[in-house]
Formats: structure tokens, sequence, C-alpha cells
């Protein structure tokens, strides 16, 4: 008597073989690939340098950064050439120059205003940036702030002496803070009409009231 086991080799052919690599396909952790578009991802040149994007928006070239200041350094773009006007800005540059600034050069700022290896001071359209001591600009500010102090003692000086009073028709003066001065107001004669009979009348003043100085 013949007994087919065809049905029963080919059944446990299909239970030893193996399923190694569907498991793995379904349960192998994986790591997770790294998105270049990522602000944080690396991205590297044909030669191996790390590239990235430092200039993502239009802003203001002659804006001086934190990164940028030192302390105890002061920093400022001074005029070097202006078309059709040497004589001055050479005049304005050794100004510049006795008042203790000094040029900055570009190895300071590799890459920021001209590519990497350029040397020479930091020009970008007719101004150099340039620096100096900070204790040299905080006594340029105090002499400003001196000065316009005493221009405008000598402004008010120069009304009291031109003999601007009280007295002065369509003028007065008034001396509202101590140490101040006086300054000047002016009233101004309502206006004319002729009614319909070609009698002269002064205008109607304005039955709402007119805000004060300063208020």
């Amino acid at each position: 008597m013949n007994i087919d086991h065809t049905d029963e080799v080919r059944s446990g052919a299909m239970e030893k073989r193996p399923r190694g690599r569907q498991l793995g396909s379904r349960n192998a952790t994986r790591e997770p690939a790294r998105d270049p578009a990522r602000a944080d991802a690396v991205v590297r040149g044909r030669n191996g340098e790390i590239l990235s994007r430092t200039r993502t928006g239009v802003g203001d070239r002659f804006a001086i950064t934190d990164d940028m200041r030192e302390p105890g350094w002061d920093l400022q773009w001074n005029a070097i050439s202006v078309l059709n006007n040497k004589d001055v800005v050479a005049q304005q540059s050794l100004e510049m120059f006795a008042n203790g600034w000094r040029p900055v050069p570009h190895d300071r700022y590799p890459g920021r205003y001209a590519m990497p290896g350029t040397t020479g001071p930091i020009i970008v359209d007719g101004l150099q940036l340039e620096e100096r001591p900070m204790s040299l600009s905080q006594q340029a500010r105090v002499e400003e702030i001196r000065k316009a102090k005493a221009q405008l003692s000598d402004q008010n000086e120069a009304l009291k002496l031109s003999g601007v009073t009280n007295n002065a028709p369509g003028f007065s003066t008034s001396s509202k803070y101590r140490g101040a001065g006086g300054d000047i107001r002016m009233q101004i004669d309502r206006a004319l009409y002729y009614d319909d009979q070609g009698n002269a009348a002064a205008v109607p003043a304005p039955k709402h009231e007119l805000a004060g100085h300063g208020e």
C-alpha cells in the first residue's frame, strides 16, 4: 500500500522556511534619516567644508552688531569718499584721525564684508569702519553736551539783549522755567472785513478757546 507524503513534506518545508527577514523588517529599529532641510542639519561641501546660510535676509550692512563690540572700544563708520567733494572728505578724514579714529582691518571680521583672506581696511560704499577707545568717545559726548548747553544759553542772552520785552507791540516774553531763559510769544490782531455798507469791522472772535503754549 503506497502512502503519498507529498502534502506533509510540503507543509513541513513551509514551517521550516526562515522568516527572520520578514520579522526583522517589522521589529528592527532603524536610525531616523536626518532631514537636510532642518536648521540644525550639518551640510558639507565637496571638500568637506561645513556650509551654512548666515545671510537669510536683507538687513542693514552698516549695522554694528553686539558680536562686533569689544569692551573699552567704540566703532563708527566714517566717510572717506564722496563724489565731487574730495577736499571736504579729506579734511573730515584728517579730523577723525586727529580725534583717535583708526581703520578696522578685514581680518578682524573675516568673511563679513569681503571674501576671507581680504586684507586692508574695511570699506563699504565710501564708508570706512573705524575704532577708537571708548574713553575718547565719552569725552567727545561730554563736550557736545557742554557746547549744546552753551549755545542755548547764548540764544537766550541774545533774546534779552535784542530788546524784546512785554512792551514791544505784538510780542511777549515769559520765564516759565527758572534758568531756561524766556520764550517768545507773538500776538496777531484780528482781521478786518467790510460789511455790506462798506464799513470796516473786526472778524468775530471764535467761541472755542485756543490751546495755550505747551498745552
